[in-house]
């Protein structure tokens, strides 16, 4: 008696709050706790289209909200009332849209079982071709997250010629001139701002075409494609200047820019990345914000503004894929994030909590795949907090080195030309081992390191991490030439990574400007031992003002060993000092620990240091009877 009783009340309460709901003036809960009353009393109808359009309007408001499992509930509770053998029109559209947006709730959640079963029903039940493209825009995204690139490839493909968008199987270097041939003529002498005034598309099946475009380039990469992917990139632009702007738009000017950038005209393709996000303030492109992010920021914007004007737009980035229920993208742009915290000059106590909060994200919503691509950053973050048990070693909560690398390790039937994303998770591993053992002195070890991947491809475009990759290369060799180590060869391969930094700062690249400085003053180093430091002190003061902490760290300690080793002691401890300080306040705990031990004979550093909340890291001091000599 007392269940039936209460079952009554929440009907009652959910009765009056769904009319309560229909108001102008209502609020938003009162939709939901109208719905959950009723779903919970058991007294809703068990066939009812007007309750199951209820259900869609309260799916689509927590769908607003990010509430993807809440969405997936009252989806899922429409489509249960609607009679699936007898549809007419009108519920078979209300089906559909139910159906459309359970399958992507739940694929937002991670949940692939429920969200293919619902792909499968809707291919099933859909009566025109039309009718099947929302569905399999969560298979794409599905076999994306699972990585498994050629069947999101071949899903691609079908759909294009379902479109009437047929696209070659395997397009030559020959079509691809063709193609960026073709382009240039529909240009006509046009530059990026002049395609800001282009019509709104007025063709929804090339705006579908649009989006399996782009994401089948994508995945045509990974699989390690590059010709069917610049060849689609190549076909969306082509695309767009043919019939209008539609919502994927922003992201086929942004992909233009990436081929522009192939083929090294910089300039060109920052334009286009402007392009790109100018586009995205025109009605109907919000949808296509995270993914024109992640390229724009990876690959173009930083062509000519700094590095650290990225970073908030990709946090933007996340935020409206998390709005649209792109999950896929909205991890990619935490990923590329990640990635460039530690050379912007992101706070190190400050950029761990961040990652950690990431790789919650990626959990919770099962994208393993980019959560591997983060792992490198996060364990090199901590190794610089002192937070691993081997500072020298990617190795602790993050990851393990020598797991991971098992993992990564090529074989026969698995090249890295053939599996680009295999190359690109071993090349960030290494990438960041660079990072750390450069930074720890260990030149040597960071050499071996470098040789380990100089034949490796991986990102062949202007990925923001190649720059400061070679950056960290040119200083690997510099150094090693300085020790007296295979002097000539060192030499000549720090010229090649110095010729790619100045082909883009001759581009406009402002970032290259101070690292370059302090490239200068390295090389000086090398063949001047007369104690002058003044280059250093140019680099030094540029790479402050460009935000580039960890380089300034680094600086100030080259300088303070380069004057170390002509003599200069009184002129090394301020140097010393002054890195020590740079180190500490960016957060590298660990290094600062590695400063007190190597140098410790030589300066007394100050005490104000917290390294009792740090792990013990005791570093071989093979140099200090060196540093102690040439002091002598």
């Amino acid at each position: 008696h007392e269940y039936e009783e209460r079952q009554c009340v929440q009907t009652a309460l959910g009765t009056i709050l769904l009319g309560m709901s229909q108001r102008e003036d209502s609020e938003d809960w009162m939709l939901f706790a109208a719905v959950d009353l009723l779903l919970d009393s058991n007294k809703a109808p068990a066939v009812d289209i007007e309750f199951s359009k209820t259900c869609l309007q309260a799916a689509n408001m927590a769908w607003n909200k990010a509430a993807f499992r809440s969405a997936a509930k009252y989806a899922d509770a429409g489509i249960s009332r609607l009679d699936l053998d007898d549809m007419d029109e009108e519920r078979y559209d209300l089906w559909l849209e139910l159906s459309n947006l359970s399958a992507e709730m739940h694929f937002s959640r991670g949940d692939f079982v429920d969200s293919n079963r619902l792909v499968g029903s809707i291919l099933q039940r859909s009566r025109t071709v039309d009718d099947c493209y929302r569905a399999n825009r969560v298979s794409m995204n599905t076999y994306t997250s699972l990585e498994d690139w050629g069947a999101a490839v071949e899903c691609g493909i079908c759909v294009l010629n379902d479109l009437g968008v047929p696209t070659l199987r395997n397009p030559s270097k020959l079509n691809i001139l063709a193609t960026l041939m073709k382009s240039k003529w529909l240009l006509k002498g046009r530059k990026p701002r002049d395609l800001e005034d282009l019509l709104p598309m007025d063709n929804p099946r090339m705006a579908e075409a649009l989006f399996f475009l782009g994401s089948t380039a994508f995945c045509s990469w990974m699989k390690g494609d590059e010709n069917r992917c610049t060849f689609l990139c190549l076909k969306m632009f082509i695309l767009t200047i043919e019939y209008g702007i539609c919502t994927d738009s922003p992201y086929a000017f942004a992909a233009y820019g990436m081929c522009m950038s192939h083929i090294g005209e910089y300039t060109l393709a920052y334009e286009y990345g402007r392009l790109a996000i100018k586009t995205l303030e025109r009605p109907g492109t919000e949808k296509a914000i995270a993914k024109t992010m992640v390229v724009v920021h990876s690959y173009l914007n930083y062509l000519r503004k700094p590095i650290q004007e990225s970073l908030k737009p990709f946090l933007y980035g996340y935020t409206s894929g998390m709005r649209h229920g792109d999950v896929v993208q909205a991890g990619y742009c935490l990923r590329a994030r990640a990635c460039i915290g530690v050379v912007a000059g992101v706070r190190l106590t400050e950029h761990e909590r961040e990652l950690l909060g990431f790789r919650e994200f990626y959990k919770e919503f099962k994208q393993q795949a980019t959560m591997a691509m983060q792992a490198p950053w996060l364990q090199l973050t901590q190794n610089l907090l002192g937070k691993a048990e081997n500072v020298l070693v990617l190795t602790g909560d993050a990851m393990d080195e020598e797991e991971t690398l098992n993992q990564l390790k090529p074989s026969a039937t698995t090249r890295f030309d053939r599996n680009p994303s295999l190359a690109f998770r071993f090349y960030n591993v290494h990438y960041a081992k660079r990072t750390l053992l450069y930074t720890f002195g260990e030149f040597e070890m960071a050499d071996d390191n470098r040789k380990q991947t100089a034949r490796l491809g991986g990102e062949t475009a202007t990925l923001h991490s190649k720059l400061y990759d070679f950056v960290f290369c040119c200083l690997i060799c510099l150094a090693m030439a300085r020790k007296g180590k295979r002097v000539r060869y060192h030499k000549q391969q720090a010229n090649v990574y110095h010729k790619e930094l100045m082909v883009r700062a001759e581009q406009g690249c402002v970032n290259c400007v101070p690292l370059l400085a302090l490239i200068s003053a390295e090389k000086r180093a090398l063949k001047d031992k007369s104690g002058d430091a003044s280059l250093y002190k140019q680099a030094i003061a540029m790479l402050g003002r460009s935000g580039f902490r960890l380089f300034k760290a680094i600086a100030c300690e080259r300088a303070g060993e380069y004057l170390l080793e002509c003599g200069d002691i009184e002129g090394s401890k301020e140097f010393l000092q002054q890195a020590w300080d740079e180190f500490y306040d960016f957060g590298t705990y660990a290094k600062n620990t590695h400063m007190r031990e190597k140098y410790g004979g030589i300066y007394e550093f100050s005490e104000c240091f917290p390294i009792e909340s740090h792990s013990s890291i005791k570093f071989r001091a093979h140099n200090l009877e060196k540093w102690k000599q040439d002091a002598r």
